[in-house]
């Protein structure tokens, strides 16, 4: 949905998250969906830095193509890789995801392990290098070995997710989803509510909310409040409907959201 300015200084923003994942992967998230990466309007101190680090390395493969082929052509792949899913050529619909980053990452080991070589030829021994890579894989073996556990199960990585990505409403309503079908309705509520805070027309988080207040109603004992609960969740269900009727790809979805509809009536 962006446009103008927007568009592209977005795309550039987003590079300076990329070079933080593939540098220092401290926090992981399967999810950057919106609002988590805001767009970037206009152009702001931080854009100017992504930009300048964007242009100094988009020069690297042209300046190293001589003293340095491996490392020009490590950054060469990585551009030319990442280019596919940057936004800059094509809007693919997701702004950021590091499964995105998999083909991407190997053109940066390559410069990385140009880059320690040469270091190594020119200023310090042979296996100062070797032990300073053997630190980096160490640590990316750790770092991996620490996120392995987050996917264990959907809920597991949505909470994760959630705790990574408090902005994005796609990771929100996909926690509060796995919340629900774990029979934990009051805390399914919490997360679909702040996902539509966020995003008032997702039909995702309209979709949850409609069934977390049928499973709320039908635990209520007060007739009339089960109604007032019946009420909310038949005015989500139809919300979920009438956004998701407008898209092309509702498919599922929709039937999902006229089936809790028809529940609800029944």
């Amino acid at each position: 949905g962006a446009g103008g300015a927007s568009r592209l200084l977005t795309p550039v923003r987003v590079f300076g998250h990329v070079a933080g994942l593939l540098l220092f992967p401290k926090r992981l998230s399967a999810d950057y969906s919106y609002d988590q990466i805001p767009l970037v309007p206009t152009l702001d101190g931080a854009t100017l830095l992504c930009l300048l680090a964007l242009g100094g390395l988009a020069a690297g493969p042209f300046l190293l193509r001589r003293r340095a082929p491996a490392a020009s052509l490590g950054i060469f792949f990585f551009f030319l890789t990442w280019a596919l899913t940057s936004n800059f050529v094509i809007v693919i619909g997701t702004i950021l995801g590091e499964r995105l980053l998999y083909l991407p990452s190997a053109g940066v080991c390559l410069a990385l392990a140009a880059a320690l070589v040469a270091l190594g030829r020119r200023f310090c021994a042979p296996w100062v290098t070797g032990a300073l890579v053997s630190v980096l894989v160490l640590l990316g073996a750790t770092r991996t070995f620490a996120r392995n556990p987050d996917w264990k199960d959907n809920l597991t990585i949505f909470r994760c997710a959630a705790a990574a990505s408090p902005r994005s409403c796609k990771a929100l309503g996909a926690y509060a989803s796995e919340l629900l079908a774990s029979d934990r309705p009051e805390e399914a509520l919490v997360l679909a509510r702040r996902s539509l805070e966020i995003a008032p027309r997702y039909p995702d988080a309209h979709r949850t909310l409609s069934k977390t207040f049928r499973a709320l109603a039908n635990r209520e004992r007060d007739p009339s409040h089960r109604d007032e609960l019946r009420g909310e969740a038949t005015k989500h269900a139809q919300a979920a409907i009438d956004l998701l009727a407008a898209d092309a790809g509702g498919g599922g979805a929709l039937a999902d959201a006229w089936s809790v509809l028809g529940g609800l009536a029944l």
